[in-house]
């Protein structure tokens, strides 16, 4: 939509920034289709490539860091958040989706990164929303913004549109 999105989001530097300070190689996995946009900010001094599955992120990530005696690469997850998204984090659906994704990150790490360090972490926790308010709904919010409300009902989304409101 034409935002410079470095102004938008200002970081300073990333720990692949950092990382590549000291001269050692990093690279990224994301999900295809996630990696323009803020994916450019957030993971700056970091090769971003593509998966299709989990499964592929892991073997490629594996055989990267088989190329380099010090390297680090991270691998970002999207089904977790998803399933907490459509289904809420209580969910049986979001529960089997967590232990599968566990386990399989587990499974593969054992046998194509045995000799590298995994640490599996969270970007952000998830919370049961009771009741939603579209923000097209609220009598004259639209013109406080920039840009039109889009995205999940999360509470990601919402926060952001208030900090717009906000900054105005």
């Amino acid at each position: 939509m034409g935002y410079d999105l470095k102004r938008l989001f200002p970081i300073r530097s990333t720990i692949f920034e950092e990382l590549s300070n000291m001269g050692i190689r990093s690279r990224v996995y994301v999900p295809k289709g996630l990696s323009g946009g803020l994916s450019r900010i957030t993971y700056a001094g970091a090769e971003i490539v593509e998966y299709v599955t989990l499964y592929d992120a892991i073997i490629n990530a594996s055989k990267f860091l088989s190329e380099y005696r010090v390297s680090f690469v991270h691998i970002y997850i999207t089904t977790v958040d998803s399933a907490a998204h459509k289904y809420g984090p209580s969910s049986e659906e979001c529960g089997a989706v967590i232990r599968e994704t566990v386990d399989s990150v587990i499974r593969m790490a054992k046998k194509y990164m045995a000799d590298a360090t995994v640490l599996i972490t969270a970007d952000h926790g998830h919370d049961e929303v009771k009741s939603n308010v579209k923000a097209n709904d609220v009598q004259g919010l639209l013109k406080f913004l920039h840009v039109p409300p889009y995205g999940d009902a999360g509470l990601y989304t919402s926060s952001l549109m208030i900090s717009r409101v906000l900054m105005n």
